[in-house]
């Protein structure tokens, strides 16, 4: 096993803190914390089946779990309402709380409905009777504006990783950006959509059949490494994702969307980056890439405290509440976005 803490002074090196015009410095209890996750962080035994490569993480530190409900239970429930704002606007929807519950909206959850489906742009956590609230998103459904539902729902679909690296970067290009893979998908899966819905390739019979294989060969993954609290996912020799929670529950409740997601990438990817397995080595170098991250930090959506770096054709970032560091995640820049800003020196996100 690997443990972050063992190799150099990584923990040291971990969040710079940013000072600059238009940049804000961390406070510490927000760094503290994500020095405290990422110092603790431990590596489990890959597990590759058909190209695709899991790396279960576990910690070394007990953290109080975060009592939250997801997207898709809040909505099962009947507890969340989103909509869109007015007539509508692409970046934006509006969520009401009606429980007594927090919410947590992941970044890259995929909402349907509306007058198109949308990505979540950003972590969201959504306070108890919380009104109003807007939420910056991404359309993943180029074809269509007009209204098919008052409210949206969820198919319980996560955007790949190159969608949610594009949506994280939040360069200017990013919209764009997202319609070129969702159709690149598209067309390499065969999937037929009137709408260009990214939806839409997950309900074609025949990539269903491939994707339901590779789930179940990696399924159990949080069963594997007790008490995981999150994963690297990679594809051939190079690491796709890594997403870790504070809360070992949140993660065993996402973890089947985000392997699917982790599958639809791999089988709509082109044979050459297929090939080999992610070692733990790699996924070892990518974690110690985000701990050099510096962050800058900016208010979260409803509660909470947003981190954001980016460096060395990575993107970064976490979400903070109460001392907790409730969601890591980071992704490679897809390098096929040359409009994305790609930079190999550590900066802060201003």
């Amino acid at each position: 096993m690997w443990k972050i803490g063992q190799i150099g002074s990584v923990v040291a090196l971990f969040l710079a803190v940013v000072v600059g015009a238009g940049t804000p410095v961390l406070a510490a209890g927000e760094s503290a914390a994500l020095r405290s996750m990422i110092g603790s962080l431990v590596l489990g035994k890959p597990l590759s089946f058909q190209g695709l490569t899991i790396i279960p993480i576990t910690t070394l530190s007990r953290w109080a779990p975060i009592p939250v409900v997801t997207l898709d239970e809040a909505l099962k429930k009947g507890w969340l309402r989103i909509r869109e704002i007015d007539d509508g606007e692409v970046p934006l929807l509006v969520l009401d709380n009606k429980s007594d519950r927090t919410v947590f909206a992941m970044g890259g959850e995929i909402v349907t409905g509306g007058k198109q489906d949308r990505l979540v742009g950003s972590d969201a956590l959504i306070r108890p009777h919380a009104r109003g609230v807007r939420i910056p998103v991404y359309c993943v459904e180029a074809g269509r504006w007009t209204e098919t539902s008052a409210q949206f729902s969820t198919n319980q679909n996560l955007g790949t990783w190159s969608l949610r690296s594009n949506a994280q970067a939040s360069a200017p290009a990013a919209q764009e950006s997202i319609w070129g893979e969702v159709k690149k998908m598209q067309d390499r899966a065969g999937a037929l959509s009137a709408t260009g819905a990214y939806q839409d390739i997950y309900e074609d019979r025949k990539l269903d059949a491939r994707l339901q294989a590779l789930e179940a060969g990696l399924k159990n993954v949080p069963s594997l490494a007790a008490g995981a609290v999150g994963a690297i996912c990679g594809l051939g020799g190079r690491v796709l994702s890594m997403d870790v929670f504070a809360d070992a529950s949140v993660f065993q409740r996402l973890w089947p969307k985000i392997l699917r997601a982790s599958a639809l990438s791999a089988v709509t990817a082109a044979a050459e980056e297929s090939a080999g397995r992610t070692a733990r080595d790699t996924a070892w170098s990518f974690l110690e890439q985000v701990s050099d991250l510096r962050f800058s930090q900016e208010k979260g959506v409803d509660l909470g405290v947003e981190m954001r770096g980016a460096g060395g054709g990575i993107t970064a970032s976490a979400l903070v509440h109460d001392g907790a560091v409730l969601h890591l995640s980071a992704f490679p820049l897809p390098r096929e976005s040359p409009d994305l800003e790609y930079d190999d020196t550590p900066q802060g996100r201003e």
